[in-house]
């Protein structure tokens, strides 16, 4: 076992190995990928994935804590590193929030309820019964929000409506389009 151990951590049978290995998925590339297809297209495996995930995440949750301790002063340290580390961050949590917002906005219609604008830099998730204040303080707004609205199966108290008939509404109550509709 210690020999196996000296042998992996010679350089010269680390060139060795990675050469082989590259061989290796050269050869078996299609086979490789149509079985990686399948493995993880398969719902039970999915599932299985998942509660691994959670117990390893569970069982090792200290280990993980000082790991990322440990990442997080060294990046801390370094300047450079730093601002590279939170530029990272920022594009990742804007392309999650970017996500649930299309999940949202799909299952709302992706169009405005009133004028029908489809523009989505225009949308805006809009409260029917005008409760937004109170139900932003239980749930928060932006990524929570679009959390909770997939969570609870996309309720029928909020809509999608444009930028303009949400603040319309907001300030007289209603919106223009509907006092003007044939």
């Amino acid at each position: 076992m210690e020999q196996n151990y000296i042998q992996s951590q010679n350089p010269k049978y680390q060139l060795y190995q990675k050469k082989y290995q590259k061989q290796y998925w050269l050869k078996n590339k299609e086979k490789k990928l149509l079985y990686w297809k399948l493995y993880y297209q398969n719902p039970q495996n999915i599932e299985k994935r998942k509660n691994y995930q959670k117990l390893y995440f569970q069982k090792n949750k200290e280990k993980r804590r000082q790991q990322q301790k440990i990442i997080y002063l060294k990046i801390k340290n370094d300047k450079l590193l730093w601002a590279e580390h939170l530029k990272i961050g920022r594009k990742s949590a804007f392309r999650c929030y970017n996500r649930k917002k299309e999940i949202v906005f799909n299952a709302y219609g992706n169009k405005c309820n009133c004028c029908g604008e489809n523009i989505k830099e225009f949308l805006t998730i809009d409260h029917v019964n005008n409760d937004g204040k109170i139900h932003r303080l239980s749930v928060k707004a932006g990524f929570a929000l679009f959390n909770w609205a997939i969570k609870n199966n996309f309720p029928s108290s909020l809509q999608l409506l444009c930028w303009n008939c949400n603040m319309a509404k907001r300030w007289t109550g209603i919106c223009p389009h509907e006092l003007y509709k044939p």
